[in-house]
């Protein structure tokens, strides 16, 4: 994968470079915390200025390039990594239970 101009803005897009393969850019790992508190992937995009099928594809590319086959690996794996501070795969933080 080639880094990206800034045409537009968006994972890769900011003049900030896909990340190596298998590792996450800052952006990545911007949109991987939030979706481990929970944000949909739509969330996340609006959350971030960016558009949903940019952040969906970034996600997309970090699952593959880790061998993963569900979002779900990647979560949990981007926890243990520390590329996304604590894992929530499930729900935001803040509430009771």
């Amino acid at each position: 994968m080639t880094a990206a101009t800034s045409r537009d803005a968006g994972p890769g897009r900011s003049g900030e470079p896909y990340a190596r393969q298998g590792q996450p850019s800052e952006q990545d790992r911007r949109i991987l915390a939030l979706l481990a508190e929970g944000f949909t992937t739509v969330e996340a995009a609006n959350h971030l200025g960016y558009q949903p099928n940019n952040v969906a594809r970034r996600i997309r590319t970090l699952a593959d390039q880790n061998g993963f086959t569900t979002l779900e690996q990647l979560y949990l794996y981007a926890g243990q990594q520390g590329w996304c501070g604590t894992v929530r795969p499930f729900g935001r933080s803040g509430g009771s239970g």
